[in-house]
């Protein structure tokens, strides 16, 4: 079965992501694995300033927005 591509984006040049895949079925014993590799894109954006604001509140405003629908 084809998946949808998928990208890992890093906050540091590089080319690629090697991993492994792995298939069972449920009408034979075996398991099927090989590598994979993934390609890779620098995320051009800063991620401790994204991630800023959930680190420092601890998610904080999220769960006071979710209280104030009650």
């Amino acid at each position: 079965m084809a998946l949808d591509p998928i990208t890992v984006y890093s906050s540091q040049a590089a080319d690629s992501f090697v991993s492994e895949w792995r298939a069972t079925a449920t009408n034979v014993s075996s398991k099927v694995q090989g590598p994979l590799s993934i390609p890779a894109q620098r995320l051009e954006v800063d991620l401790l300033e994204v991630l800023r604001p959930v680190l420092v509140n601890g998610g904080d405003d999220a769960e006071k927005e979710e209280g104030r629908d009650n």
